[in-house]
Order: C-alpha cells, then sequence, then structure tokens
C-alpha cells in the first residue's frame, strides 16, 4: 500500500525538525495513515502504559512514616503570639484578666481505644470553675518571676493569651500553654507538687523528633509527662517500661499523663487519627 502522502511527509519533517517527543518514549513521534482500528490500539495502549505507571508509583512511593517530614501542611502562624491566638480564636474564655482560654478536644475517635489501656482524661475547665484560680495564682508568680532561680525569660507575657489544655484529677495538676517573655512556647504541669514547666517548644513542627515527650516532671510520689503530637491526632497512647498502659483524648495537640519514674525508664507514646489509622510512634528514655 502506497503510505507516500504529501501532507503527512511534510508534518513528519515538521515534527522531527522541531525535535517533538512523547512523554513516555522520549523517540521522535512517527506518523503513519491509520485507520480506526489501529487509532484504537493506539488508544488502549497509551492507557496501558499510564495505567502501569501509575501502578508502579503507588507500589514505590513510600510509606507515610513519622521519621520523616510531617506530612501535614501547618496553617499556625510560625510566632508565638500568633499560635496563641489561633488556638484562642477556637477555645472558651475561662477569664479576661489575665485572658485564659480552654482550648477545644481532638476530634472524638469513631474507633474503640480501650484496648489500648486505661483512659487518663484530661478535663477541660469551664467558666466559674474555681480551678481558674490556682492557675492564676501561678500565673502571677512566674509574671513577677526575676532572673534568679527558673529566671526571667520563662516568665509569661501578660500581652499574650494563656491556654488552659486541661486537669488531670489522678495527680490534681493544671495543663497550660502560655508565650514567655523572651518569645519561647512554654508549656506548664501546675500541681501541688512538682510542677514543672518546658520552654522551646516549636510553633510550626515539620519533623519527627518535633513531637512526643516535651516536659517530664517528677516528685517523690509520682511523676508526669507532657506529650506534643501533630495536630490531627484524636488519641494518645502511651505504654511504660513498667507495662503501664494509658491513653487519653488529645487537647489542640497535646496530652499529659501521670507516670511512675525510675531510674532509666523508657514510655512509647503512639499518636493515633480519629479512625484509629497511626500518624506517629515516639521511644523516650526518662529520668526521674
Amino acid at each position: 500500500m502506497n503510505t507516500d502522502i504529501p501532507f503527512l511527509d511534510e508534518l513528519r519533517r515538521e515534527l522531527l525538525d522541531a525535535g517533538t517527543r512523547p512523554a513516555v518514549h522520549r523517540r521522535p513521534v512517527r506518523y503513519r495513515p491509520t485507520g480506526p482500528l489501529v487509532a484504537l490500539a493506539a488508544f488502549v495502549l497509551v492507557l496501558a502504559v499510564a495505567g502501569a505507571l501509575l501502578f508502579a508509583s503507588e507500589r514505590i512511593r513510600p510509606d507515610r512514616t513519622p521519621e520523616g517530614p510531617n506530612p501535614e501542611v501547618s496553617t499556625v502562624d510560625a510566632s508565638v503570639a500568633g499560635y496563641l491566638t489561633q488556638i484562642a480564636d477556637r477555645s472558651v474564655v475561662l477569664r479576661r484578666d489575665p485572658f485564659v482560654v480552654q482550648a477545644p478536644s481532638a476530634e472524638e475517635p469513631r474507633f474503640l481505644p480501650g484496648a489500648l489501656g486505661d483512659e487518663v482524661v484530661l478535663w477541660p475547665l469551664a467558666p466559674g470553675d474555681e480551678r481558674i484560680e490556682t492557675v492564676v495564682e501561678w500565673l502571677n508568680r512566674r509574671t513577677t518571676a526575676t532572673a534568679d532561680a527558673d529566671g526571667a525569660s520563662m516568665s509569661p507575657d501578660p500581652a499574650l493569651p494563656v491556654v488552659s489544655l486541661g486537669f488531670v484529677a489522678e495527680d490534681q495538676s493544671h495543663i497550660v500553654l502560655y508565650g514567655a517573655r523572651d518569645g519561647a512556647l512554654c508549656i506548664a504541669r501546675i500541681a501541688p507538687v512538682g510542677s514543672g514547666v518546658g520552654c522551646g517548644i516549636d510553633v510550626t513542627p515539620r519533623y519527627h523528633l518535633d513531637y512526643g515527650p516535651v516536659l517530664v516532671s517528677a516528685s517523690p510520689s509520682i511523676g508526669s509527662v507532657q506529650i506534643r503530637v501533630p495536630e490531627a491526632t484524636s488519641v494518645v497512647a502511651i505504654v511504660t517500661s513498667d507495662g503501664d498502659r494509658r491513653w487519653q483524648r488529645a487537647v489542640s495537640g497535646y496530652a499529659s499523663f501521670p507516670v511512675w519514674l525510675t531510674e532509666g525508664s523508657t514510655i512509647d507514646v503512639e499518636a493515633y487519627g480519629a479512625d484509629g489509622d497511626l500518624l506517629g510512634h515516639w521511644a523516650t528514655e526518662l529520668s526521674p
């Protein structure tokens, strides 16, 4: 069959001169006159190649592991003031002066977390709760702190919101976030015995090590660990080296657990989404 059609020959020359190449084969396109069956076969072939490439990409795509960069796209303001304000905007106001709010709990789990151990509730405070005064008294003492002892750098900035994460009944502790005068983000455990503060929390965590335990407090009778998790976390679970298994519904990306501390104790932390998907795992060695 004669295939010397001047128009197609001219088109072929123009395409070859322009260096036109298909996306997959990376070779010059060779055009030939085709009938309906050949065109259909070519179309099927393109679909097959595209499907194979998609399948291959799915097979070789790495799983979302907590060791890599945080897959979440953070929407928090990069500054401590912006971060606390964003939480405050969706929180319940507990007091106006100083400005204290109660952060919202995470999305309720759509799975049964009972298999993760015993529940430890991070109880939210409500307006008029007398326990708010305990937080305010502690803030006032911190705000007037001088450079000795813990240092003024860890004292709260009175211009910024203070975020209550909740109250743990087992050790009578209040957990709060605040911004320090030196610009750091701090978490505090306020308790009758063994209060503590940890500052320098990353406002926009991006990597695995930006999460996990951020504060460990110890007392003669019981200790406590405060944990930072991805904001999409619904449930936080811990397992200690003593076999203690507990879980908690997160509050704005945080959790707090009373734990018994001994020299060289370890704690495993797992964060779960609302549907039970594992978002991250952290293993940490603690010291009393």
